[in-house]
């Protein structure tokens, strides 16, 4: 893949944003001010995927946002930004409609979406 000079640039910027939208990730959804950061970070996940190494889109973001997409604790709005990052996702990489393990389940997104 040839990189372009803005492509180039956002791959430069990824270490250095990465750290901050998974600290942003941590926050509980518990006060209202963190339920929107929470919101704009899964959504900040979703695009950085597209940018971000297929492998750690695979082997860590995809778990993540199926955790989140799944967890009825979550407010509907972040698990809806989890899905719609998941589902672009799937447009370009098929690997994430291959069921993972969580715990002592298997997550399959079709069947979350179904």
């Amino acid at each position: 893949e040839e990189a372009t000079p803005r492509t180039g640039l956002l791959r430069d910027f990824l270490p250095g944003i990465s750290p901050v939208v998974q600290q942003a990730l941590d926050y509980s959804c518990d006060n209202n001010n963190f339920h929107l950061l929470r919101e704009a970070a899964v959504s900040c996940l979703g695009r950085l995927g597209f940018f971000t190494d297929k492998a750690m889109v695979l082997n860590e973001h995809k778990s993540v946002l199926l955790t989140i997409a799944c967890n009825e604790d979550e407010p509907l709005t972040v698990r809806s930004q989890a899905m719609m990052a998941l589902t672009d996702w799937a447009l370009v990489f098929d690997e994430i409609l291959q069921p993972i393990e969580s715990g002592e389940s298997l997550v399959d997104l079709l069947k979350v979406l179904l």
